[in-house]
């Protein structure tokens, strides 16, 4: 229907332009058989003509030549320069076909536009299109390609309201786009913010520790270590009350007991001053063992338990002195929480307590120091208030 009605309007608008032409050649021969009397006396009830005059034969060759060179423009898909010289031909000679043609010249340009998601161009050339359509059946309502213009209508109006939805959804695709663009952009500099602020002045974190491993005389342990910190820059000093708990797992050696310490070290970060990323941490602690049982079983120490039997060789403990030394790598949760992956080492100075049982060494048979090392394993939370 689209090439039919092209080349149609095509043939009409030059045969239009011919007939005009045979048309005024008649006129002219006529003129010429008239006797000078009866041209001289004009009709009297003969209507005069209204509205602008006819195009001159030179108007109709200007008309006819820019509506072949907009022909040529959108043949090599230059529809810009169609449209312009179609927009020419009309100026001079209104044929009402001429509409048509720009209507389909606009149409392909909404389509093209359509294809590369330029759907503001799609709306204006779609817009474009129904708008000459419209003017085609202003010009001629009972014209032979009346029915095809109104359906051309219904065309490019549903191709109208597609550009249009698919125009918001862009809108409205960009506009979330811009909002996480800045909200990005907000975090980012609400976080170099916070990293002047931190480099340039104290701030607080409260931490929290829950650490389990094994040590060398096959006990294992956990702590938990609420505390906090004061950090300058990547640099900070933290204090915990830790919670500890000693299992002796084979009977024959090993710590059965609980206790309480108060730890205090300090950390520093190698790229970060809320620690994401490596860091290292290190510290000290003294604690006291409490309840039952807070003992040491000492095993095959032949120095210590030689003259003890049947697994008698045990001692109680009642405080203790550890260092620690750690490396750990952090993660951002959010924006005011750091988790951490820590492994530490430690190393542990019981003390030996004064009164002993019946059946078990006494204090002074124990070997001092009495010292155990360990390795754990644990997850560490940093929050910033």
């Amino acid at each position: 229907m689209l090439r039919f009605t092209a080349c149609f309007a095509c043939l009409t608008l030059l045969l239009a332009i011919g007939a005009d032409g045979a048309l005024a050649r008649q006129k002219k021969k006529k003129k010429k058989k008239e006797t000078p009397a009866a041209a001289a006396q004009p009709d009297a009830a003969a209507p005069q003509p209204s509205g602008p005059p006819p195009p001159t034969p030179e108007q109709k060759q200007q008309a006819t030549a820019a509506f072949q060179a907009g022909q040529e423009a959108e043949k090599a898909g230059n529809l810009d320069q169609a449209i312009a010289k179609y927009d020419e031909a009309f100026a001079i000679y209104p044929d009402p076909v001429l509409q048509l043609v720009l209507g389909e010249a606009h149409r392909k340009k909404g389509e093209q536009a359509m294809q590369g998601e330029g759907y503001q161009q799609a709306v204006a050339g779609f817009e474009k299109a129904k708008a000459a359509y419209e003017k085609y059946l202003e010009l001629a309502p009972a014209g032979k390609e009346a029915e095809a213009a109104r359906n051309r209508i219904q065309v490019v109006v549903a191709s109208l309201d597609n550009a249009k939805k698919a125009l918001e959804k862009q809108k409205a695709d960009e506009a979330g786009e811009s909002e996480r663009e800045a909200e990005a952009q907000k975090k980012a500099e609400e976080e170099r913010r916070r990293e002047q602020e931190a480099g340039s002045g104290m701030q607080v974190a409260l931490d929290g520790l829950l650490i389990a491993g094994i040590g060398q005389d096959v006990t294992a342990l956990a702590r938990f270590m609420p505390g906090g910190m004061l950090g300058w820059g990547r640099f900070a000093i933290e204090g915990h009350l830790s919670f500890e708990g000693f299992l002796r797992i084979s009977n024959d050696k090993g710590v059965s007991a609980r206790s309480v310490s108060l730890d205090l070290g300090a950390r520093y970060g190698f790229t970060s001053n809320r620690f994401v990323g490596p860091f290292i941490s290190g510290g000290a602690g003294y604690g006291l063992f409490g309840g039952q049982p807070r003992e040491r079983k000492l095993e095959g120490d032949m120095e210590t338990c030689g003259d003890f039997e049947g697994g008698s060789c045990a001692f109680a403990i009642d405080k203790n002195i550890s260092t620690r030394l750690g490396f750990g790598y952090g993660f951002e949760a959010n924006r005011a929480t750091t988790v951490a992956i820590r492994l530490d080492a430690m190393y542990w100075f019981f003390s030996v307590d004064g009164e002993q049982d019946m059946g078990q060494p006494a204090a002074g048979q124990v070997d001092k120091p009495q010292t155990a090392m360990a390795l754990l394993l644990g997850l560490e939370f940093l929050h910033w208030p």
